[in-house]
């Protein structure tokens, strides 16, 4: 009789401490989710570029409530002498500044007749890029799979404010962004993330399976990642030019995604960069990569790296999906997968043939260009230097 009362008890002090141990994980899911649960359909503004990165910038928001917003922009903080108006209500707001002139930095103000949030009113700046060709040294970052996971736990902020610190002109992200394309809630936390750096900076994302169809949107097809995303171009994949180098940012969200016509215009854009005496880089990013000590993808290899990549010479390629950082270097091109953004990390690293440094961290790199030099730096999300590449360009030289 008493030890089915012993084991009654220590059944009940068991369920108490589940229960104890249930809202103490509750709590911390509570807490992570953050004022973009509580705030639905808030997405603060986040640069892009949309056409010519020396002339252009593109400024886009939404609002819960439908309003007609206006932006106000000049070279003062104290004379903000030009606007653009919608002349639309709306809760999507995407505005495209041109005309600016090239290695200058605007000032810009937002504001709304309907509505007033947080981020109006208040004056931010951005810089334009430099002309077209230029060899004056700028820095930027790229990192990958910055989406929470199933707990929605994820290092992205932490990572942002190393990224910040080191005052980059944009910012590159290698996809995987959400958990399912159809998770309101994880859109409007990515973009309230981001603002820290994209009221003054472009955030340009290349679309990543999680963007596509995994978690809760298998019929989205990368649906709702065009609804709020303006890139150059069909936005699908997209180019530009900044300095020096010519970025390509391809749609491999997955390996059976690669269209002819998505080959036909990368080689069309190959050919051009390549040809062109402005540029001396050319810099591909995109979600899966060809080659990764967790798994190789072979039709990628078939259908990009043979016939377009070693070709064209391409000079750096960066990619996440593996969550983790690692650099290999494959018939002369550098590999590096930077898929350590704020997902849970990967459970088991090996390594290829073709490795040279891989480690199961949160981690970013930090890219600088100063004309025919090219630095690439792993930095971990305790702010310590993992790894550096130092590339001398080829190309028109």
């Amino acid at each position: 009789m008493s030890s089915k009362k012993e084991i009654l008890i220590g059944l009940k002090k068991l369920g108490i401490f589940f229960v104890i141990l249930l809202g103490l994980f509750g709590l911390l899911y509570l807490n992570n989710i953050g004022a973009w649960f509580r705030t639905q359909n808030y997405k603060p503004p986040y640069l892009s570029f949309i056409g010519d990165p020396q002339t252009s910038i593109g400024i886009s928001f939404e609002t819960p409530q439908a309003c007609n917003a206006t932006i106000y922009y000049g070279l003062s903080s104290s004379n903000l002498n030009m606007s653009q108006t919608e002349n639309q209500v709306r809760t999507l707001h995407f505005f495209n500044l041109t005309n600016l002139l090239p290695d200058t930095t605007y000032y810009y103000l937002i504001n709304a007749t309907e509505a007033t949030y947080a981020f109006m009113n208040k004056v931010e700046q951005f810089h334009t890029a430099p002309a077209f060709g230029s060899k004056s040294l700028f820095r930027f970052a790229v990192l990958g799979d910055t989406r929470p996971d199933i707990f929605g736990f994820s290092k992205h902020s932490e990572i942002l404010q190393l990224i910040k610190a080191r005052n980059p002109r944009f910012v590159l992200n290698v996809g995987d962004i959400v958990m399912g394309p159809t998770r309101d809630d994880h859109w409007d936390r990515f973009f309230n993330e981001i603002h820290v750096l994209t009221k003054n900076v472009p955030y340009m994302v290349s679309m990543g399976n999680h963007e596509h169809h995994e978690w809760g949107g298998e019929h989205d097809a990368g649906q709702t990642y065009l609804k709020y995303m303006n890139y150059p171009g069909i936005e699908w994949y997209y180019s530009f030019n900044y300095s020096n180098v010519c970025f390509i940012s391809m749609n491999i969200e997955d390996e059976d995604i690669l269209t002819q016509t998505q080959l036909d215009w990368l080689n069309q854009t190959l050919f051009k960069a390549n040809n062109s005496p402005e540029i001396n880089w050319i810099i591909l990013y995109f979600h899966v990569p060809p080659y990764s000590a967790t798994e190789n993808h072979p039709e990628i290899i078939e259908k990009v790296v043979q016939p377009y990549f070693i070709p064209y010479r391409v000079d750096l390629v960066f990619a996440g999906h593996h969550h983790h950082y690692e650099r290999l270097e494959v018939d002369g091109i550098p590999y590096i997968i930077t898929g350590g953004g704020g997902a849970e990390l990967e459970v088991y690293l090996g390594e290829t043939q073709w490795t040279q440094c891989a480690a199961n961290t949160y981690q970013f790199c930090d890219v600088v260009v100063n004309g025919t030099q090219l630095s690439v730096t792993c930095i971990d999300y305790n702010n310590l230097v993992i790894d550096q590449l130092n590339l001398t360009a080829w190309r028109n030289v």
